[in-house]
């Protein structure tokens, strides 16, 4: 007998009952004798989460708890449970058993048949309830899987479109940072830029001038490791107040074109980011996309240019209800 066997409950039985279902259960099952409890003890019993696999009761006992602590008698309905009867039941009492709910009736003295019909159909039914359970289990993932998928597609689709649509590099960042935004515990995006071998082109989340934008400057040039990316173009977003880099809390994402490394780009998180599978392909489509797009309009001017009027566009995009991907 082991912590994991099936646990079988005695109450009400005849000595000679107790023996047979005993002897015929074997080492397999535990069984645990009810008799010596009150009316409060076996409640508390038929509370906690033993989780019998059967009950085998007496007749005799059912009657007196129906009569005098109906509370408990409620309690039993929802344990699996054999009713055995007197050898000299009437006929109301064996009509009110079958009305009982018992998983099987029967009566006095029990034989092994008996014995072992019961348990084996208390066995069929909890395998089949874990097999319910299990599989209601596994629709509800493949549901959240489904759904958390569709919202990796919107996510796509959202940041994408807006990429595409970008009029110069401000608002390419601006929409940029709102479609991360969308997905991931972002602050701000900040990206350097150095295309084929041309000037540094910095896309900040920050105000021009700033301490804040400097330090970001500083930030992408150390950690780009590239000779020449010194001070170009600076190009900035709004200013949303956010501090100094914190490198534990920056993902940062190389900005390829055929394997060539052309920027970088820069995640302000509001805490360190643990994607899934589906958001680490999703942002890996995002940053592709986005090195594509400075790649394509790299040789622009007017695209790289910072201006008022850009700024402002950039600060009025509508703003998109957040999903919690993350």
């Amino acid at each position: 007998m082991t912590a994991q066997s099936p646990l079988l409950w005695l109450l009400g039985l005849a000595p000679e009952d107790r023996r047979v279902v005993r002897e015929t259960a074997g080492d397999g099952y535990q069984c645990r004798l009810l008799d010596d409890m009150d009316a409060s003890a076996l409640a508390s019993a038929l509370e906690q989460d033993d989780d019998p696999l059967l009950l085998w009761l007496g007749s005799g006992v059912w009657r007196t708890l129906r009569r005098e602590h109906p509370g408990v008698a409620d309690l039993l309905q929802l344990v699996p449970a054999v009713l055995v009867l007197e050898a000299d039941a009437d006929r109301p009492l064996l009509e009110q058993a079958l009305e009982g709910h018992f998983q099987q009736v029967a009566r006095f003295p029990l034989d092994r048949k008996q014995v072992f019909e019961a348990l084996s159909r208390a066995r069929e039914a909890r395998n089949m309830y874990q097999d319910m359970a299990r599989m209601a289990r596994e629709i509800m993932m493949e549901r959240e899987l489904l759904e958390r998928k569709s919202e990796v597609c919107a996510f796509l689709f959202q940041a994408f479109a807006g990429l595409d649509g970008a009029a110069d590099a401000r608002e390419l960042m601006a929409c940029c940072r709102q479609a991360m935004k969308e997905a991931f515990p972002v602050k701000g995006v900040h990206a350097l830029w150095w295309g084929s071998g041309g000037r540094a082109a910095y896309l900040l989340d920050a105000s021009d001038g700033s301490a804040e934008a400097e330090a970001w400057r500083a930030f992408l040039r150390e950690r780009t490791g590239v000779d020449g990316a010194g001070d170009g173009e600076a190009l900035v977003g709004r200013d949303n107040g956010k501090k100094a880099p914190e490198p534990e809390r920056t993902l940062l994402l190389p900005l390829e074109i055929r394997k060539r490394r052309c920027g970088i780009l820069a995640l302000d998180l509001d805490r360190p980011l643990l994607p899934g599978r589906d958001l680490a392909l999703a942002l890996d489509a995002v940053r592709k996309h986005l090195a594509f797009i400075l790649w394509e309009r790299g040789g622009d001017e007017e695209f790289f240019a910072a201006s008022s009027s850009t700024s402002a566009l950039s600060d009025s995009l509508p703003q998109k209800r957040r999903s919690a991907f993350v």
